[in-house]
């Protein structure tokens, strides 16, 4: 007769270890396109240089301090996003090598660190909305600035987003074209809400890898590695 708790077992372990491959073949990912953004000079080169501008000869002391606040959140998403890839890399390695040693100890570790990630990844959902005002703010400042001073930051968003002044000044600009705050925060904002719908998606993927891993763990005999089969003489 067929051990039905064995068939789930092995089923679940399956595909809890085609889940983690997923998970870590992401967090790679996730890790190449950061390390690409940061380190290719050609990657918006133009915005990217004027942000890196704060020369008190071309740029007022808002504006400098406004590039400031930018350059540190950047930097701050630069390191959160190689964090992610690098933890979701791990996670998928532990769960797939967990899943196929079929050990309670491992399982048990496993589901530990889906968990703690997990309440990690609701921690930073939470952070980015409530705290959405902030950087739009920054962000609108900073467009607003740069049309006030029409320089080469201005230059450059008209160019990249086919913008023409902003919500407070259209000066120059035909009528019915697009403002350049609504058209950069409206790809910001674009940009964070696919983020976070990937941040969710993941946290729930760890969280069924997490109760997936709870069916070998509860079913099979052996604690530890050293118990299992290919362990003993």
């Amino acid at each position: 007769m067929v051990d039905i708790s064995s068939c789930c077992a092995s089923c679940s372990r399956i595909i809890n270890i085609l889940l983690n491959l997923l998970l870590f073949l992401i967090g790679l990912t996730i890790i190449g396109l950061t390390l690409w953004i940061r380190l290719d000079d050609n990657f918006e080169y133009e915005i990217r240089g004027n942000l890196m501008n704060v020369s008190t000869t071309q740029n007022t002391y808002d504006m400098i301090t406004t590039k400031n606040q930018l350059q540190f959140g950047i930097l701050l998403v630069f390191w959160v996003l190689l964090g992610y890839g690098l933890v979701d890399g791990l996670v998928g390695l532990i769960g797939m090598v967990s899943n196929g040693c079929n050990s309670k100890c491992c399982l048990g570790f496993y589901s530990f660190l889906c968990i703690i990630f997990l309440l990690v990844e609701v921690a930073v959902i939470a952070f980015i909305v409530i705290t959405k005002d902030n950087y739009q703010n920054t962000v609108v400042r900073y467009v607003r600035l740069a049309v006030t001073a029409n320089n080469y930051d201005y230059t450059a968003l008209r160019q990249r987003y086919s913008c023409c002044g902003s919500d407070q000044s259209t000066v120059g600009c035909q009528a019915g074209n697009l403002n350049c705050v609504d058209a950069v925060w409206g790809r910001l904002f674009e940009t964070v809400l696919i983020g976070l719908i990937i941040i969710a998606i993941k946290a729930f993927g760890k969280l069924i890898t997490a109760i997936l891993s709870c069916v070998p763990m509860c079913g099979t005999k052996y604690n530890t590695l050293v118990e299992a089969p290919g362990h003993n003489g």
